[in-house]
């Protein structure tokens, strides 16, 4: 399978990697170096308070030979009661890489309190086209790190919950009656293999579920073990009724909202024994005609009524599918809410034979639908039973699907052009649609690439601002769109401002200089991809793919910023040896002005960023990158291994900075992708015509626009930044090793065998020449918060490519710092980013002669 196919398919598992089956959950401490620990950030915590801690010794995720390993540390914390040790809480990942354990109203402080863990390893092996293998295996167990619970104030959140019995059937239905959770927070009910209350032995969860705290004060708690998709069959297959034994059952609450950390407050787990069973795994859904389907099952005998419900959704407008996919994401419930469209709920009794069988038929709303099928034999809170839920669907969606918008925004009548991947037998379009479905404007053609199953086509953008959707069409029948924001252009662009004097500014600080590395990382032999911890893996969400990035102590400011990868002796590996395909440094406690919500998928602002040109970030005085003395660095990386030989690499940072950071006028890094701030990367189909990529960034704050830089892929000619009145700020040119980008660098391109029908190709050629640089810009720009300026990423597109780039870096002095040039002696005040004196009552110019050393300044 080829690198980019086996990539794919390991980060599509990734995430279940990192959550399956374990009682402790994973969290985000700083894993890695030094000897196994728990470290709280506190001695003690109050009832109702917040721990927060790290974890040291649990190795990192890693992708070795055609395998995926995932080594996460899962922490709890435990009280020692009269009765026996009880777990408290579960650990959750924060945004700044630590990790918290919240402490509910109901322990007593009395009771002594530990954290425990342990490290996992769970190992997924692709086999071909067929589904992996997982492996867990526990590496060792931490020790227990002592903590002082304190009294809390009588108001902390004291989940309970009661049950109607502890013993019943496998398949039957437990009430739990649950008080104490907060308001906007999502219950949810876990039952764990065996009866250990203290969750240390890492026991399996095998079954569950949860709803929205919407008034009610019970939830359901069948007795079925989780179930697993059939391809065969096009259906979900349930394991069945748990089988007899007894089984620890925990019942917290839990919140979750974009931009802010998780919150779980646990209640007290409680034990449940189960004692004989029933034929649950018995119901079957298939389709019996076109739009009709049979629902048979089996046991339900002694005169009981089965109740058969199906809960689905029609596929609807636009809106409906957006709500309803929302509405999965809060009440955790599968089949309809997943499948986007408008809902609808049918109960259906049937009276069995004799023999307990029975049978019927069902025909849904729609032709295009999914739903969700259970049924109750008689009363399962009782003595009756609940049968599997089963999932069907038929799908009346096009086979079209939109990859990529460009510009990934458009003022009001731009030309957007729509790449995307799909079949259609009839004529694929491509329409512009509001929520509700209504179209608007003519229908632009969708065209096949050469070769390929990938699209490409054009429409023009409302000429009325807002929110809509480009959606590609197959005939009457409607693909999967891509969102799109129309906005009203107004320039508010200044001049051209005038670079400052290269001289006379305050340099009183000296230069330090911070040799950083990061590994080493073992590239294996003969796989051209021998590690991998990079941006593709941001789905993890576990403390394995954000490396822990050393930097110099307290407070300072970056004025250069060198990378390179280097072997074991320290000299730079050659690109025919290893190829470093990006390395992006971040701080964890701020934020990317560009992706304020994060930049695919990565938390914080950025720091610094290269690729395989190693371009190095070079600001003169007085302009430098602030960090705070509480910034937490960490990292995101992916070397390929090109030499299929065995080796050992190194990532280097060099960093030059300095500590009198009044001297300095502090900038704001803008980072992000042409394609927007929630991918990365994107494919192109080899048509010939150049592809360009564009997306708008809108600043935040008035300021001086000092540098600009990009970083491309091979096959990329250029990069620019256009300011809102069409002119270009900045080319960032590729310069290939091979006398340019031409013919791929002087090389003459061989006869290549046709893509397979949907398959990925490669990121790279065997004969595609080196990245040797990418040029950077020094701009001396007076800009305004709200005004977009629009970044292309150029590729030429002779040749099909997955996973090209285009990443743009802004650097902004938004104020601060020293005003003007003065000598040595005379101090000065703070700076604004103002025009010349006396052209707008702002400061005396601003702005570097050379934002980066070496290069020209573009003065438009």
């Amino acid at each position: 399978m080829a690198r980019i196919d086996r990539v794919r398919r390991i980060v599509a598992v990734a995430a279940a990697v990192t959550t399956a089956a374990g009682a402790l959950v994973v969290t985000a401490g700083a894993a890695g170096a030094g000897d196994p620990a728990i470290v709280p950030q506190s001695s003690s915590v109050a009832v109702g308070g917040t721990l927060r801690f790290t974890t040291t010794g649990c190795p990192q995720t890693a992708m070795e030979p055609d395998r995926l390993v995932v080594r996460t540390a899962s922490v709890g914390l435990v009280t020692q009661t009269p009765t026996g040790e009880v777990l408290v809480g579960l650990a959750s990942s924060t945004r700044d890489g630590s990790s918290v354990v919240r402490v509910p109203g109901w322990v007593d402080p009395a009771d002594p309190a530990v954290l425990v863990g342990r490290c996992r390893q769970i190992t997924y092996e692709p086999r071909g086209d067929e589904e992996g293998e997982y492996v867990e295996t526990d590496l060792f167990t931490f020790p227990d790190a002592p903590v002082d619970v304190t009294p809390g104030p009588a108001s902390a959140p004291n989940p309970t919950f009661t049950l109607d019995r502890t013993v019943a059937a496998g398949g039957q239905v437990l009430v739990a009656s649950f008080t104490g959770c907060p308001s906007g927070t999502t219950v949810t009910a876990g039952i764990f293999e065996g009866d250990d209350l203290s969750g240390r032995s890492g026991v399996r969860l095998v079954g569950g579920g949860g709803r929205e705290l919407d008034g009610v004060d019970a939830v359901e708690l069948p007795l079925l073990g989780f179930g697993q998709w059939s391809e065969e069959l096009g259906m979900d297959v349930g394991a069945g009724a748990l089988p007899e034994g007894r089984y620890a059952t925990r019942i917290g609450c839990r919140s979750f909202e974009p931009g802010s950390d998780p919150v779980f407050w646990q209640s007290a787990p409680q034990v449940v024994e189960v004692v004989g069973t029933n034929p649950s795994g018995t119901i079957t859904v298939l389709p019996a005609a076109d739009d009709v389907l049979e629902v048979r099952g089996e046991g339900c005998t002694g005169g009981r009524t089965v109740s058969v419900r199906f809960v689905g959704s029609a596929e609807g407008t636009f809106e409906a599918r957006r709500e309803a996919e929302q509405r999965s994401r809060v009440t955790g419930t599968m089949g309809a809410a997943d499948h986007e469209g408008e809902i609808f709920h049918d109960v259906v009794a049937v009276e069995p034979a004799a023999d307990g069988s029975w049978s019927m038929t069902w025909s849904p709303p729609a032709a295009g639908y999914a739903v969700e099928v259970d049924a109750d034999c008689g009363d399962p809170t009782a003595d009756g039973f609940r049968y599997v839920r089963r999932y069907h669907e038929e799908s009346a969606v096009a086979d079209l699907f939109l990859e990529r918008l460009s510009p990934t925004a458009s003022p009001v009548g731009g030309t957007i052009t729509a790449h995307g991947e799909g079949r259609c037998d009839d004529v694929p379009s491509l329409v512009v649609a509001r929520r509700d479905g209504t179209t608007v404007g003519a229908p632009g053609p969708l065209r096949p690439g050469d070769g390929t199953s990938m699209l490409a086509g054009e429409v023009v953008a409302p000429w009325l601002p807002g929110s809509y959707v480009v959606v590609p069409r197959c005939g009457d029948e409607y693909g999967y769109p891509q969102e799109l924001q129309v906005f009203e252009p107004e320039p508010v662009a200044g001049a051209a401002l005038p670079p400052d004097p290269v001289d006379g500014w305050p340099s009183t600080g000296e230069r330090e200089v911070y040799e950083g590395r990061i590994g080493p990382i073992t590239l294996h032999g003969g796989d051209e991809h021998g590690e991998m911890l990079a941006a593709e893996l941001e789905d993890l969400e576990s403390a394995g793919v954000l490396v822990d990035v050393p930097r110099p102590d307290g407070g300072f400011a970056i004025t250069r910023l060198a990378f390179d990868l280097v072997g074991t002796d320290g000299t730079p590996v050659a690109p025919h040896d290893a190829h470093l395909h990006h390395l992006v440094l971040g701080d964890q406690t701020s934020t990317n002005p560009a992706c304020p919500d994060g930049t695919f998928g990565l938390p914080g602002g950025i720091v610094g960023a290269a690729g395989a040109e190693r371009t190095v970030v070079d600001l003169p005085d007085p302009y430098g990158i602030p960090v705070e003395a509480t910034d937490r660095w960490s990292g995101v990386y992916d070397v390929m291994n090109m030499s299929g030989e065995p080796q050992t690499v190194y990532l280097t940072y060099d960093i030059e900075y300095r500590r009198d950071v009044g001297n300095v006028r502090p900038v704001s890094t803008y980072f992000g992708s042409a394609a927007g701030c929630d991918q990365f990367g994107w494919t192109l189909d080899g048509s010939g015509t150049p592809d360009v990529q564009s997306t708008y960034v809108e600043l935040t704050a008035p300021g001086r626009l000092i540098g600009a830089g990009s970083h491309l892929h091979n096959g990329a000619s250029h990069a620019s930044l256009v300011d809102d009145r069409g002119r270009e700020l900045c080319r960032s040119t590729v310069a290939y090793d091979h006398g340019g980008h031409e013919g791929h660098g002087g090389h003459e391109m061989p006869d290549e065998e046709p893509l397979e029908p949907g398959a990925y190709p490669p990121e790279m050629y065997p004969d595609d020449p080196p990245i040797a640089s990418i040029s950077t810009c020094a701009v001396a720009e007076r800009v305004q918060a709200g005004q977009r300026l629009r970044f292309d990423a150029v590729y030429d597109d002779d040749r099909p490519r997955s996973g090209v780039m285009g990443i743009f870096v802004l650097y902004v002095w938004e104020g601060g710092g020293p005003a003007d040039p003065v000598p040595a002696g005379r101090p000065t005040g703070p700076g604004g980013p103002g025009g010349p004196t006396g052209t707008d009552g702002g400061p005396p110019a601003a702005g570097p002669a050379d934002a980066i050393r070496g290069r020209p300044t573009y003065t438009g």
